[in-house]
């Protein structure tokens, strides 16, 4: 609408109404380096979007603008603008990135105000005509008396005017004319001031020669009055737990998801199949009450034929696992403007009752967080805390945000070589190098898309036998890394036919376990306590986000291949060896070793119920309820039978079942 370069003579406007002082008196108020944009519609306000200084910088005009205006006193006050945003610009593009789904119908040039609120609370509304009506710039007002007589009268011919646009103004600079220095030197206005034009009759009524400041900008409302917005009815309803465990006199927070994410009715129903057993809060919260089990049902408002159900098991307190530390994945991070980086936060010990977490950013102008993931917004340096809701424990990560890109350095996978079955599937994860790095993008392929299809987010599926490499590129600095897929008609030559084939062919597919490079398997073969707890490590690194420990050693395990696996065992109170220095290693593990490892990695000490199994008076007593508990839960079973065998050499085939089903219970 308005090209080229221009010399502006503009009213400015302010937060609050300043018509008995002067422009030049008037204090900067703190600056907001986001703007967020709001619509309000007869149906309430939603923010639309948050744009970042770099996004307006994208926006901004790289004109020379010059504005000058009137004010009380009366005198002419001149800004150089060299950085700003046209409100043509900003609407055009709220319209186009913005008013999506049910906001697609509407238009945001048809608000009835646009209302402006600043960091220090102060707000003010422009109409249309306010804004966009024809306001011009006027050159003679730009000589050294400001265009002004000595009565403060324009009395000459100001001449014709050109029109002016609207902005948000950036970066500028003011003066006066005549500039009384008792006033203020040139003052730069923080992001962001309002400016626009002046109409023929602001310059003529000496009335309004007010110069009005709008300063310190950052929320813009758009006003679309009485405008409603189309229904949009609920499709499904989710919870972000399907199963769950609480303890008595406990509780936990369900969250639930409305599809589509602009229904126009999104309000749930919470109820309790069993309310001697758990409670629930109109707002999801589940409180245990006594031992058992409860459904927790979710119904939409907008839609009652649509549920979801959360098993909860209630736990007596005297089980509960206290809370006794946390750790975060990253002490430090640095992050270019703009780019995303999510942190870890590891409860100690792993079996603890409440592993939830909060997550909060000492400057939110620097970095934000949720959920663990950081979006840098501005140079400068911020610490993310996470907290535990169990005792408070806390963890920092010191976030550096620059302006600066940071370039990519290199690029790993999270499998080098991979065996899969016919139809299985595997998520392949690139690491690039360095943390917070600016552009993370990454390009897929597969030597033989016949054999292993890649997606666009490095999900791999085999399609047929056969071997393909699959290859990851990264699009700053074209770094790459490579992993080997060998696909067969099923993994091992050993395990066709196996009862547990199914079960070997996912642990291997997940790559919690590998077989033998003589391409078999050995199903029927005793696996030791470093092998299982290599394995169970590494599903509770999938499902958990653990990490890996150092520093616990046995007197056998210093120069073992798996002592960080069994450092991180003993760290989560999964494992403490044999009691003399020992962990032993090597040994065969057996069948009630392995139960009681598996319901400590589950935070529990055991069930209260006696073994049902008929050789139950042979199991150790230090390991009688965590068989009852792993029996329980399904993750183990006896044999035809009815007994256990729980001095037994557990199997390769039998942990495979046993830790399949442990995994898809805690991976829920």
């Amino acid at each position: 609408m308005f090209k080229g370069k221009l010399i502006l003579v503009l009213l400015i406007v302010s937060l609050v109404l300043l018509a008995s002082l002067p422009a030049m008196a008037v204090d900067p108020v703190d600056p907001s380096d986001t703007l967020e944009v709001c619509l309000k519609t007869a149906s309430g306000t939603v923010t639309l979007h948050t744009y970042s200084k770099a996004e307006m910088e994208a926006l901004a005009s790289d004109d020379d603008v010059y504005y000058s205006g009137i004010d009380a006193m009366p005198w002419t006050v001149k800004t150089e603008v060299s950085e700003g945003v046209y409100f043509e610009d900003l609407l055009d593009d709220v319209q186009t990135k913005y008013m999506l789904g049910q906001y697609s119908t509407l238009d945001v040039w048809d608000f009835d105000y646009l209302r402006f609120v600043a960091t220090d609370g102060a707000s003010a509304r422009f109409t249309y005509n306010d804004l966009f009506c024809d306001r011009y710039y006027f050159s003679a007002l730009h000589d050294e008396s400001g265009g002004l007589n000595e009565d403060g009268v324009v009395d000459y011919d100001y001449g014709d005017g050109e029109l002016v646009q609207p902005m948000l103004a950036m970066v500028s600079k003011q003066g006066r004319l005549p500039m009384p220095s008792e006033y203020r030197d040139d003052y730069e206005p923080e992001c962001y001031t309002i400016l626009f034009g002046m109409t023929e009759e602001e310059v003529d009524n000496t009335t309004q020669r007010v110069s009005e400041y709008k300063r310190g900008v950052e929320k813009m409302t758009i006003d679309l009055g009485n405008a409603s917005l189309p229904q949009v009815d609920v499709t499904g309803i989710s919870l972000d737990k399907t199963s769950a465990t609480v303890y008595t006199g406990k509780s936990i927070q369900l969250t639930s998801t409305i599809s589509p994410s602009d229904a126009t009715n999104t309000g749930v129903a919470w109820t309790s199949s069993d309310e001697s057993v758990a409670t629930v809060s109109a707002t999801g919260v589940v409180t245990g009450i006594d031992p058992g089990t409860s459904t927790i049902t979710a119904t939409a408002a907008g839609d009652t034929t649509k549920s979801a159900i959360c098993t909860v098991t209630v736990r007596d307190k005297s089980e509960y696992v206290s809370v006794t530390g946390v750790t975060i994945s990253n002490s430090t991070l640095t992050l270019g403007v703009g780019s995303t980086k999510t942190l870890t936060a590891n409860v100690l010990p792993s079996g603890a009752g409440d592993r939830d977490v909060s997550w909060t950013s000492s400057n939110e102008k620097i970095a934000t967080v949720k959920g663990g993931l950081v979006t840098a917004v501005a140079a400068g340096q911020a610490q993310i805390t996470v907290k535990t809701d169990d005792g408070g424990f806390t963890a920092v990560c010191t976030v550096t945000v620059t302006d600066k890109a940071i370039a990519a350095t290199g690029v790993s996978l999270n499998k080098t070589t991979l065996r899969l079955t016919k139809n299985g599937s595997f998520q392949l994860v690139a690491n690039i190098a360095p943390d917070g790095a600016t552009n993370t993008n990454v390009v897929w392929s597969s030597s033989a898309p016949g054999v292993v299809t890649v997606a666009t987010n490095g999900l791999l599926t085999a399609k047929n036998t056969g071997a393909s490499t699959i290859t990851v590129l990264t699009e700053d600095g074209s770094f790459s890394a490579q992993c080997l897929v060998t696909v067969a008609e099923s993994a091992f030559s050993d395990t066709s036919g196996n009862w547990a084939g199914d079960y070997i062919n996912n642990m291997v597919n997940a790559g919690f376990i590998s077989g033998y490079t003589n391409g078999s398997f050995k199903p029927s073969a005793s696996i030791t306590r470093a092998e299982f707890i290599s394995i169970l490590i590494r599903i509770l690194q999938s499902a958990k986000g653990e990490k890996l420990q150092t520093g616990n050693v046995f007197n056998d395990t210093s120069s073992h291949w798996a002592k960080d696996y069994i450092s991180t065992a003993v760290a989560l109170a999964i494992t403490s060896g044999y009691g003399n220095g020992k962990f032993g290693s090597d040994d065969p593990i057996t069948r009630e070793q392995l139960a009681v490892m598996l319901a400590k990695a589950a935070g529990s000490s055991g069930s209260s119920t006696a073994s049902s199994f008929k050789d139950a008076s042979k199991i150790s007593s230090w390991a009688s309820s965590s068989v009852a508990y792993a029996a329980e839960k399904g993750w183990i079973s006896g044999y035809s039978d009815g007994s256990f065998g729980p001095q037994k050499q557990a199997s390769r085939a039998e942990v495979c079942a046993m830790l399949w089903r442990f995994y898809q219970q805690i991976n829920q």
